[in-house]
């Protein structure tokens, strides 16, 4: 709005990085309605179970998408990005452009021999759109083909936690707790914390698959 008042908005550039009007409308993921209207202490603290974060990311998306129509330039860098910035505004001129990584992530590389055999990665599982209770379901049927086989990502391991992480812990990481056991991954899924720059360019390089 501040561009197209002051007459600058042809030299004007909206950059984004994922697009929650349209990430919203996938937010539940195939979750049962039972835990997307569940609640923990967390939860009802902060009035944000998961029912409630999908109406946010819809709520926020109207300003993403007025935004967006309004747009003259915009820069992305995935075919997924250039498509919903197109679907919402046809006319709108789109760059591509990369994000440079740390430095790091530049000096190694992925190799075969050095990795964990039957090691997954998943980066992520905060919340539903990252889908990590669907990999636990994957996995489910991944063991039964390699026993062996385990799966890694970051965050809180929701079956071993602190009485202030349980406090602490929202509805869809307990829910993540309650696969686990019922498929009996407990000694197949580890989660890793937050890992630092140097951790997760290790972990990468350590898994056979990253999901």
């Amino acid at each position: 709005n501040a561009a197209e008042i002051t007459g600058v908005l042809k030299q004007t550039v909206v950059t984004m990085q994922g697009l929650v009007s349209l990430i919203s409308k996938h937010y539940y993921s195939n979750l049962p309605a039972c835990i997307v209207h569940s609640w923990t202490i967390r939860d009802i603290l902060r009035f944000d179970n998961i029912y409630f974060a999908k109406r946010s990311f819809a709520k926020r998306g109207k300003n993403e998408t007025l935004a967006l129509k309004k747009a003259v330039h915009v820069m992305g860098r995935t075919d997924w990005d250039k498509a919903c910035s197109k679907q919402i505004n046809p006319k709108c001129i789109y760059h591509h452009c990369n994000e440079t990584l740390r430095d790091s992530f530049y000096k190694d590389e992925w190799n075969y021999e050095n990795c964990e055999k039957h090691s997954l990665f998943i980066s992520q599982c905060s919340y539903p759109i990252k889908g990590m209770h669907l990999m636990l379901e994957a996995m489910k049927e991944i063991v039964k083909e390699y026993p062996d086989a385990h799966l890694y990502t970051t965050g809180l391991d929701p079956l071993n936690l602190t009485l202030k992480q349980k406090l602490l812990q929202n509805s869809y990481n307990r829910y993540l707790g309650k696969l686990i056991k019922k498929y009996k991954l407990t000694n197949n899924v580890s989660f890793l914390g937050i890992l630092n720059e140097a951790q997760m360019k290790q972990r990468y390089l350590s898994s056979n698959v990253f999901v």
